[in-house]
């Protein structure tokens, strides 16, 4: 799935980019992929916050690979119950 800016977007936020989301399946795993492009001359700050909510049986099987996430904590709201 992809998304650029458009005239109308840009009236709300005034940046040239692309958003890219890949998600790829095979027989042992999904891999999940957010790509964003910035396509103006300027500078511009970008954040997300990614909800998946994967369905597992087992939370102890999954594990999230990603260098830029290392030393994150991982919260099992089976354990940890929301506060």
């Amino acid at each position: 799935l992809e998304v650029r800016d458009t005239e109308e977007s840009r009236a709300i936020w005034p940046h040239k980019f692309s958003c890219r989301c890949t998600v790829t399946l095979d027989e042992t795993q999904i891999s999940w992929s957010l790509e964003v492009k910035n396509r103006s001359h300027e500078a511009f700050e970008f954040s997300c916050g990614v909800h998946s909510y994967f369905k597992t049986m087992d939370i102890d099987v999954v594990s999230i690979e990603n260098p830029s996430l290392r030393g994150c904590t991982k919260l099992n709201r089976t354990i940890d119950p929301a506060s």
